[in-house]
């Protein structure tokens, strides 16, 4: 028998000409690629999010309630429409991380991260050259749309949206089976943000008909998939519930921020967030949903749409354009976008020819993708004009233009492979290119208040079996980042004294601030007053923090 040229019998080819291997060992080596720009990316956001701690306070009120509601999984999931999936994000993160300030920041490094990692991944898989690629997922990355913006619980949305989009690339032979796979997607979605439950109806409405039209176009076995998929889409609907069935967020949500414009439009001094009920009262009367506010005053309602129809492009471009300044001085960085801006627009005039072309070839393979992107800013956008055009209701839209965008216009028709020692170099710019967090903030400018109260009050070592009992102005959510029973009382709403606190075995802790020292409520209230004079006379020992203008004072007995 005699040998072929490459040791082989003749009859048979070889293993390095075999066309299945050949086909192995390019997606080996494209993984490997992705892997350094992944690195890369990840890199990046480390050294981008390197000291967070040390530059930003810990946020209140929404963030801390989520975090809480994660902590304290175990007790019970929360509502439908409280992000019930981000808890269980935030409880999986506590078992990696216990003290709840550490994890407050531990999150928001992964929601900074994350979803560029994944941008990332989309785009490869819908075949977008490594190189454009790499440079939206970066400038995602230091976009004022990302790290700035708060509170993250639309980070991980996108996160799951965008996880919905890469699933949905392994089936684009089948645009219905990526549709149910967007569906479920958008689903997952409005367990975080509500208002995406409408998304989920639209796209499974139009996978739905896709299916009914077109059966022929599945097999058998991919028939399946749709069933499956929504049998677990029923399944977390019943076990969860619906998250829009209640008005409660939503209505919240439009009460506080139809009080922004109206604080706007007046200059009143009530506070929008706390004030909101009071505010709505006097202007639709005593309605309790979006819809009767609706009703009761047409006219008002749409002058509050329309403030934030105005309000949106000017947030939208600052939020879109915005960054952390990579060519210039910060103090040049609203230049740097315009100049950049100014340049992407020179280049879609320029190779407009080849760009349409391009979105002539790659329209009918990916229409589905644009389907589902239109249904999410369908939803997003008329949530931004009924509520208000906040900076974290605008990251998914943003993103997804972005993605959709990247996908129709550079789309690669044959796969390019950039040699190895280019993808490094391309790795190595990203993570020098990368800025630190103190482009966004500078270091000393915020005093983290909220932080060092609560490393104060975790150094008191208060027994967990004692009732933990804060006054403060506004009552913002300390007791969410402390362990056990904690309460919280606003002098801010009146009908609380230094004098009716209970009595031991709770730890009474008064957070003594500038904003509490001009409360009316607190100056009038003569206990209070004579345990800012005299603290230990009161039955208070006296803390400071480091914190310049903040003191707390602590029910002497409760802590011995």
């Amino acid at each position: 028998m005699v040998g072929g040229p490459n040791g082989h019998d003749g009859d048979f080819p070889s293993a390095t000409r075999c066309p299945a291997v050949q086909r192995m060992k390019a997606h080996i080596r494209a993984i490997a690629r992705d892997g350094i720009v992944l690195l890369a990316l990840a890199l990046a956001g480390w050294k981008l999010t390197y000291g967070l701690q040390d530059l930003i306070d810990i946020g209140m009120f929404d963030e801390g309630l989520y975090l809480y509601h994660g902590v304290t999984l175990l007790h019970g999931l929360p509502g439908a429409d409280a992000a019930p999936l981000y808890a269980v994000w935030y409880f999986i993160l506590s078992l990696l991380q216990p003290d709840r300030a550490a994890l407050y920041y531990l999150n928001y490094k992964l929601m900074t991260v994350l979803p560029v990692l994944l941008l990332y991944l989309v785009l490869r898989r819908y075949k977008v050259g490594l190189i454009p690629a790499t440079v939206i997922a970066f400038f995602f990355l230091i976009e004022s749309i990302n790290l700035p913006v708060w509170p993250k619980v639309s980070h991980f949305s996108v996160i799951l949206i965008l996880a919905s989009f890469y699933a949905a690339s392994f089936t684009r032979s089948s645009p219905t089976l990526s549709l149910f796979l967007l569906a479920f997607g958008a689903l997952l979605g409005a367990y975080v943000r509500p208002e995406l439950f409408i998304a989920f109806l639209l796209i499974m409405g139009i996978a739905t008909i896709s299916l009914i039209r077109h059966p022929e176009n599945l097999s058998s076995a991919e028939k399946r998939i749709p069933i499956v998929l929504g049998l677990c889409s029923l399944l977390l609907i019943v076990v969860l519930g619906v998250p829009i069935n209640s008005a409660n967020r939503s209505f919240l949500a439009f009460g506080q921020h139809f009080s922004v414009n109206w604080v706007g439009w007046t200059g009143s001094n009530l506070d929008p967030d706390l004030d909101w009920q009071k505010i709505v009262q006097k202007n639709f009367g005593n309605v309790q949903s979006i819809g009767a506010a609706l009703q009761a005053d047409p006219a008002l309602f749409f002058r509050h749409a329309w403030t934030n129809l105005i309000n949106f492009p000017g947030i939208f471009l600052r939020l879109a354009g915005g960054h952390a300044p990579i060519l210039v001085p910060a103090e040049f960085s609203h230049q740097e976008a315009v100049l950049l801006g100014i340049a992407l627009l020179g280049a879609i005039f320029y190779f407009r020819a080849i760009l349409l072309a391009n979105l002539v070839a790659v329209w009918r393979s990916n229409r589905h993708l644009a389907v589902a992107v239109g249904c999410y800013l369908a939803v997003s956008l008329t949530a931004i004009l009924i509520i208000y055009p906040r900076d974290h209701y605008l990251l998914l839209p943003v993103v997804l233009i972005w993605a959709l965008s990247a996908i129709l216009f550079l789309q690669e028709k044959t796969a390019s492979v950039l040699p190895y020692q280019n993808v490094l170099l391309v790795g190595l710019m990203v993570i020098a290119a990368g800025p630190r967090a103190t482009l966004f903030y500078r270091p000393g400018s915020d005093k983290q208040t909220n932080l060092r109260i609560i490393l104060r009050i975790q150094n008191l070592n208060i027994s967990p079996s004692k009732t933990i009992q804060i006054l403060d102005e506004k009552a913002p959510g300390l007791c969410y980042y402390l362990n056990g029973n904690c309460t919280e009382r606003a002098f801010y709403f009146g009908g609380v004294s230094c004098a009716n606190l209970p009595d031991a075995p709770s730890v009474k802790i008064v957070i003594l601030d500038s904003e509490l020292r001009q409360d009316s409520h607190f100056q009038l209230d003569p206990a209070c007053q004579a345990l800012v004079r005299d603290p230990a006379a009161s039955g208070y020992s006296k803390f400071n923090t480091t914190a310049s203008d903040v003191l707390i004072l602590v029910s002497s007995a409760s802590i011995h």
